[in-house]
């Protein structure tokens, strides 16, 4: 498990909202989540 990246991914998914707007928001941290959750099931 990859707790740096996990960590890295959602401290980055929070930048997000206040630079693009949550109409690029909620599509992307929907993306980031899946990849982030397929990242803790391949340990």
């Amino acid at each position: 498990m990859d707790v740096i990246n996990l960590a890295e991914s959602f401290s980055f998914a929070a930048l997000l909202p206040s630079t693009f707007g949550l109409e690029f928001f909620v599509p992307y941290f929907s993306i980031i989540s899946s990849f982030t959750f397929m990242d803790l099931f391949r340990v």
